[in-house]
């Protein structure tokens, strides 16, 4: 790749504006090793330059992402036997191999 920064900060904007561009980001490690640890440095850069504002502003920020979907009677988890009244905790991490398996399917 002729260049890889252009990449590493393609996916830190990607990122900056949706968090779960996160996944994305393992394209970045299919580049020899020494662009590799440049790219993702700059993608961590670029994460932390986006993102400081809003947590300096409100550290409660990084707690968005730990939000309740109420747990319908017409729901899956329904059907799955889960009658709490809103979305297990245990939900999100089996989604997140899933998310990070998109990129690696293109």
């Amino acid at each position: 790749m002729r260049r890889p920064w252009l990449a590493a900060l393609a996916v830190g904007a990607a990122i900056d504006s949706k968090p779960w561009m996160l996944g994305f980001a393992v394209m970045l490690l299919a580049l020899p090793s020494r662009q590799r640890w440049r790219s993702l440095a700059i993608v961590a850069a670029c994460v932390g330059i986006g993102w400081a504002p809003f947590v300096i502003a409100d550290p409660l920020t990084l707690a968005a992402g730990r939000f309740s979907i109420p747990n319908v009677a017409d729901s899956a988890l329904r059907a799955l036997g889960v009658n709490a009244a809103s979305t297990p905790a245990w939900t999100g991490p089996p989604s997140s191999p899933w998310a990070l398996s998109l990129p690696w399917s293109a």
